[in-house]
């Protein structure tokens, strides 16, 4: 992942830290681009927890050949 969700303790301010350029993005200055990094660092989360869950199941991630649609058998 790219992007840390931070929040400042003192004045509750949110930010997103770019790992590897630095760059922060706070909800003050520009909160269009944040809430699309936070909405997108989310989902990616969600989509890690689900994925542990499944394969802890035993269950295989496959790919659809007609669909193209990812799935779990």
């Amino acid at each position: 992942m790219k992007w840390t969700l931070k929040i400042n303790r003192l004045t509750g301010e949110r930010s997103a830290l770019d790992k590897e350029t630095g760059e922060i993005v706070t909800e003050k200055d520009s909160p269009e681009q944040y809430a699309k990094i936070r909405k997108s660092v989310k989902a990616t989360l969600a989509r890690r927890e689900k994925d542990d869950l499944m394969k802890s199941f035993g269950l295989v991630k496959c790919k659809g050949a007609v669909s193209g649609q990812t799935y779990w058998e």
